[in-house]
């Protein structure tokens, strides 16, 4: 049996219907669930154990810190001291905009058709922080860094961008952007929710200052969990948008003014708050072991095959192609453009039980659990679709 296989059978949703909607959602892991049923068998010995640690257990807690360790392998070796857990991709973005030490004069850069909770967040954060927030415009679907650059100048701080854009499946060359922005002492902010456990995303070795995921799509695991990587340089600049007593805070009191210092200033823990999502970590530790047990590499080359399946099958059927075919600008989504988007989505469901999402654009999405199978049925539910 093959690790495409056995990795299928981790996810009932296939055995319903035909799944290309992981952009969305895995549609849930038995890995997961299994992890999830330990978590509370080990909840009950550990509080009859006596076992203590802030918030959680010693249990748990050792368990965090294990899956900071892998998720500080599959960015390709970075330190664990800069891994922050986070609820959301979102959280990891505010996190940012409200610990950073930003003056008057500073701008951040984000386009009109990045994410729109990024979008939001930034644009929402510079009114109540007093920095501009440059919204940079496309014309085309895509983002390009060039639309990005053209928008920065010596006061930009940050630039915020996915790695791999939500509703096209656009893979922008975040390598090329980080290393002029780095020439520009220019933070660059990197949303990896649609590539983190798909493809390969390297950080450190692009020169990428902070990436920002959630955890319940390709990585498997579950909704309310995520994870921030700063790199050192940016986490000095950080001072914790709020505080707990997370062990990094120490609290000086005095009837004039007290102060609170930050322990360790290059250690992303001291963004978190004290009560982590324990259970969506203790899932994610599980789901992200498999996936190093694989290998990104081996996931990356088993999608890219399956992209050129889809691409190859849609092509001929006259539906308009948004995401490119160049592998080096796409990776698991692939889009048509058509007014009628949510009328292609409801007939492949409810014509050929074929699972894709979308509203301005009809998106089928890969998995690492994907099949050619998978894929021909998806192919052939969209030749029998009439709508275009």
């Amino acid at each position: 049996m093959s690790w495409v296989d056995e990795l299928r059978s981790e996810f009932p949703t296939t055995k319903l219907c035909t799944y290309l909607d992981n952009a969305y959602d895995c549609g849930g892991s038995l890995i997961a669930k299994r992890a999830a049923m330990s978590y509370f068998d080990v909840w009950s010995r550990s509080a009859a154990n006596a076992e203590r640690g802030g918030a959680g257990r010693e249990s748990f807690l050792l368990t965090a810190e294990k899956t900071r360790e892998l998720i500080a392998q599959l960015l390709g070796g970075v330190s664990p001291r800069e891994i922050a857990f986070t609820r959301n991709t979102n959280e990891g973005i505010n996190l940012i905009l409200y610990s950073y030490d930003f003056q008057k004069h500073d701008n951040i850069v984000v386009a009109d058709r990045e994410y729109s909770s990024t979008v939001i967040a930034c644009v929402n954060a510079s009114q109540k922080r007093g920095f501009q927030c440059r919204i940079a415009g496309t014309e085309s679907y895509f983002i390009s860094e060039e639309v990005l650059l053209n928008a920065v100048d010596e006061n930009t701080r940050f630039v915020f961008v996915s790695h791999v854009q939500s509703s096209t499946g656009y893979k922008i060359d975040i390598g090329h952007l980080a290393k002029i922005c780095r020439e520009r002492d220019i933070y660059l902010i990197v949303d990896a929710t649609q590539s983190m456990g798909l493809a390969p995303v390297f950080p450190e070795k692009w020169g990428v200052s902070a990436v920002t995921a959630a955890s319940y799509k390709g990585l498997f695991a579950f909704i309310s969990t995520g994870f921030l990587y700063c790199s050192t340089d940016l986490l000095r600049e950080l001072h914790p948008a709020y505080l707990s007593d997370n062990g990094f805070a120490q609290l000086y009191l005095a009837k004039e003014k007290s102060l609170i210092k930050i322990t360790d200033t290059a250690n992303a823990g001291k963004l978190e708050n004290a009560s982590d999502n324990l259970l969506g970590i203790w899932i994610l530790h599980d789901t992200v072991s498999r996936i190093l047990e694989i290998g990104i590499e081996n996931i990356y080359s088993h999608i890219s095959e399956l992209y050129e399946q889809l691409y190859s099958g849609l092509e001929p059927l006259g539906y308009s192609i948004i995401t490119p075919r160049e592998e080096e600008h796409r990776c698991a989504s692939l889009s048509l453009s058509s007014p009628r988007a949510e009328e292609i989505v409801t007939s492949l469901r409810e014509e050929s039980n074929v699972i894709i999402s979308g509203r301005t654009v009809a998106r089928f999405s890969i998995g690492a659990y994907t099949t050619a199978e998978d894929i021909d049925r998806g192919i052939r539910a969209a030749a029998k679709c009439s709508i275009r």
